[in-house]
């Protein structure tokens, strides 16, 4: 049985948050479901996060999703991101139907590395990655995950939420 991470919000007991470490004794409990992996920022929670989490729910029986950690997506996208911390993102996360399983990928490295390793240490049946993957990067997935279908998900154009940052800014 997995040691899962309660965080209490608002009175309710969240119970499907675990670590990266546990991915290998979840993949043993979830023998003979299909699993499928993504990872994103989900920083201000919007309606193209929402859609692609549907879909790449319905790619297998079961949805795990790494979130990136502040660390990282402060060194991507710079010190005034993520606007939501970690701990609210998983939060977020959680509350969604679609997902069944959530953790933080640890690190800060602006490559694949940190994604890739959950990965491994999964072994999904798919993984999914955004439309804006490069070919090179779908392939160094594919040489790095072998046993998973690689998927790419269908762009969804219009929802961003740099594009919500900036809006706010220019507000302000």
């Amino acid at each position: 049985m997995l040691l899962y991470r309660l965080i209490l919000l608002r009175q309710r007991t969240f119970k499907l948050i675990i670590t990266q470490t546990e991915l290998p004794e979840l993949r043993q409990e979830l023998a003979g479901k299909t699993i499928a992996y993504t990872c994103g920022t989900f920083d201000l929670l919007h309606i193209g996060h929402i859609e692609f989490l549907e879909w790449c729910s319905e790619q297998a029986d079961v949805l795990v999703v790494g979130l990136h950690s502040d660390a990282r997506v402060q060194a991507a996208k710079g010190p005034s991101r993520p606007v939501i911390t970690e701990g609210h993102r998983l939060g977020m996360l959680d509350a969604l139907r679609m997902v069944d399983y959530e953790f933080i990928v640890e690190g800060n490295d602006l490559k694949a590395v940190g994604w890739i390793k959950a990965a491994q240490d999964l072994h999904p049946d798919v993984c999914i990655l955004g439309p804006d993957w490069a070919d090179l990067e779908i392939q160094l997935w594919k040489e790095m995950v072998p046993e998973a279908e690689i998927r790419v998900s269908p762009a969804r154009k219009g929802h961003s939420t740099s594009a919500i940052v900036d809006k706010i800014a220019v507000k302000a």
